[in-house]
């Protein structure tokens, strides 16, 4: 046991170093920290529940943009590519002024790498309102009410299916490099696998504007925006959050599920808010009665700090699963009874990130990113009963700590530790809205 926990401890500790280090790396040949605000900035408040933290100040110009234009005219920041026509210089932009006007305008002069590549721009909608931005035999970007799709000709496509809200402004992200194509829409995204060149042809870029659609700080660049957990969540195919509770940016007596019906909203007793989640004191739990259920292929996801180290549970259904620590071991229960055991000493005051995965045939444990612990499991329960947060289903052996994050998906999570990490010093020590280009 003691092993164990050195070397996880040391791990960490040696992430937290490299997440410094490249942290520091990126400013210095960036030259500008990319994302704005703080944990009260407008998309902040969704750091732990999604994937993609945006910035909430128009984009800054960095040593790899390609082409940036704020859409007040044609101008492009950057100086390399100029449009044609000159779009109308719309009001109401998300930043000021903006590009409309139902036609389709040629953006040339735009460089390009064939190994990284980022476009991101603010869409405003109406209904039946289309954007495409296109490079023949390149790329494409097809945005409306239904979502967004972005091919790479000779590579493979990403679609993100989600309602994207009328007369509304949002924002819309598609890059390419470190073996994905990912496309997000505000701070949702979703991503394939994919690897191979970026086709680099003499065409200009197209942007199509139609039925009233509006465009502002359009940008491409030859770099990727890293989160860190998005590569934390990549896996599998894409996992699809069944529930994601973000105590760090609840109030009240709900933990909201983002994007997910009410009926998966987390009922809190006891307990108090805190800086960083939910203050659990041993009396305290959630439970919610809606469907959660288990799938083949599921991880459970938790992020807690202890304030007093004693036998608890995390989460726990009803004659379905559970993870909790129980007589000096993390324990994982399936169908109520014990399916994984390991010894582990947690420390008070300290993060953990604690991962369970079941992929049909094995269940594992992941901490701090780190697999500690595999066995064989036939099946795992796949009940619908109620759930409880922070306690034992019975509401006995509650945690007494903060949760900031507890996730279930249908998905096998890929943990990284070193990316878990630097995900918690950002959220601990670097402004938690920061993203870092890489590339």
């Amino acid at each position: 046991m003691g092993s164990l926990l050195d070397f996880v401890k040391a791990q960490t500790e040696a992430a937290a170093r490299t997440a410094r280090a490249d942290a520091l790396n990126a400013v210095s040949s960036a030259g500008v920290r990319i994302g704005g605000g703080g944990p009260s900035s407008e998309f902040a408040v969704n750091e732990f529940s999604r994937s993609l933290v945006v910035p909430t100040v128009p984009f800054p110009l960095t040593a790899r943009t390609l082409a940036l234009f704020h859409c007040e005219d044609d101008t492009d920041e950057a100086g390399n590519a100029s449009i044609t026509p000159t779009p109308t210089s719309g009001s109401g932009g998300k930043f000021g002024n903006c590009w409309s006007g139902d036609d389709t305008y040629a953006i040339g002069g735009i460089p390009q790498s064939d190994t990284y590549l980022l476009i991101q721009f603010w869409v405003y909608l109406p209904s039946g309102g289309s954007v495409v931005i296109e490079k023949a035999e390149s790329y494409s970007i097809a945005v409306d009410e239904s979502g967004v799709t972005f091919t790479l000709t000779g590579i493979d496509s990403a679609t993100l299916t989600e309602t994207i809200a009328a007369e509304t402004w949002t924002l819309i992200t598609c890059q390419y490099g470190l073996g994905i194509i990912l496309v997000g829409i505000d701070d949702l995204c979703t991503w394939v696998d994919a690897s191979g060149a970026i086709a680099d042809t003499d065409e200009d870029t197209e942007l199509t504007l139609a039925t009233g659609a509006k465009i502002d700080e359009l940008r491409f660049v030859s770099q990727v925006m890293y989160h860190q957990d998005v590569r934390r969540r990549t896996c599998r195919g894409a996992p699809a959050d069944w529930a994601v509770w973000n105590f760090a940016e609840g109030t009240g007596v709900t933990a909201y599920s983002a994007l997910m019906p009410s009926s998966r909203h987390l009922d809190l007793t006891g307990g108090a808010w805190d800086a960083d989640g939910f203050g659990f004191d041993g009396s305290a739990y959630g439970d919610v009665d809606g469907e959660i259920r288990a799938f083949t292929d599921f991880s459970l996801e938790v992020w807690a700090k202890f304030d007093t180290v004693a036998d608890c549970w995390f989460v726990s259904q009803y004659n379905g699963f559970g993870l909790g620590y129980q007589s000096g071991n993390i324990v994982f229960e399936a169908g109520g009874a014990t399916a994984l055991s390991l010894a582990f000493t947690f420390e008070a005051d300290v993060w953990y990130n604690i991962c369970v995965q079941y992929d049909g045939d094995n269940v594992s444990l992941w901490i701090g990113g780190l697999k500690v612990a595999e066995d064989v499991l036939a099946s795992l329960a796949m009940t619908s009963g109620p759930l409880t947060v922070g306690a034992y289903h019975d509401t006995t052996d509650g945690f007494q700590g903060v949760l900031s994050l507890v996730r279930i998906c249908r998905g096998l999570l890929r943990p990284w530790y070193r990316n878990v990490e630097k995900f918690r010093i950002g959220a601990h020590g670097f402004t938690p809205s920061e993203d870092w280009l890489l590339g």
